[in-house]
């Protein structure tokens, strides 16, 4: 469990990025990742995007 930075919430981080993608591929939608500059900075962003 972490902390989230921008809601100041506890997050249990039930799915991530590979679940999410699992899920978009089973119901045959497109995804559109976007990632939030003001609460990891850019380094995070960019190791997403890898």
């Amino acid at each position: 469990m972490l902390l989230d930075l921008a809601w100041r919430s506890k997050e249990m981080n039930q799915v991530g990025i590979m679940e999410f993608t699992g899920w978009v591929r089973d119901v045959g939608i497109d995804m559109i990742l976007e990632v939030n500059l003001g609460s990891r900075g850019i380094e995070e962003a960019r190791n997403v995007v890898e």
